[in-house]
């Protein structure tokens, strides 16, 4: 009679963890690989597979993607922790543009980006967004698409392009990441010197 208990103890536990398993493998599948703006804002992050590349190769590419792609790669790198993260500040004059009457006008950005890392993956997170008209302003992230195209306020109303322009920015940065990283070798760097 214990043993049969014991059987049935196992069963259940084998079968309760295998539930566990399941669900944790369909999470890993739900998450975003591109940015867009919905109700919620703007897509929290993305998490894009890099199936054959470990962790510090890929702290290392994004390094090295950081030094080939901003001016002064010491000035925009604003924390790190070596193949754990990179948190980035990094200016745009092409990313936003404010809509008026009068016509469209493109504004400075300024943005925050982390960049974390784990084996065969990594996780691109926008922080922040701010543009700049006579001092920086915050743009918030959370924000629905409809509120920024909605809105009464004609502040509001200029900034009714920045949801696509936010997304389309991010995905276009992340995709030049992610281009790099599966690169053999430096872009701009060429061999036959």
């Amino acid at each position: 009679m214990n043993k049969l208990k014991i059987l049935i103890l196992i069963l259940f536990c084998s079968n309760l963890f295998a539930q566990k398993k399941a669900t944790s493998v369909q999470k890993e599948v739900e998450k975003p690989t591109e940015f867009t703006f919905s109700d919620n804002g703007l897509t929290d992050f993305v998490v894009i597979k890099c199936p054959d590349k470990k962790q510090p190769q890929l702290y290392k590419k994004t390094i090295d993607w950081v030094a080939v792609t901003y001016n002064v790669p010491s000035e925009v790198i604003k924390a790190k922790i070596e193949n754990e993260y990179i948190r980035i500040e990094g200016y745009s004059k092409t990313m936003l543009n404010l809509t008026t009457e009068s016509g469209v006008f493109p504004v400075d950005a300024r943005y925050q980006i982390e960049i974390s890392f784990k084996e065969g993956k990594y996780k691109f997170d926008v922080i922040s967004v701010d543009y700049k008209l006579a001092n920086w302003i915050e743009i918030n992230l959370t924000k629905s698409k409809s509120s920024f195209e909605d809105s009464n306020d004609m502040i509001e109303k200029t900034n009714a392009t920045f949801p696509m322009e936010i997304s389309s920015y991010f995905n276009d940065l992340n995709s030049k990441l992610k281009k790099f990283i599966e690169s053999k070798q430096i872009p701009s760097k060429k061999s036959d010197w």
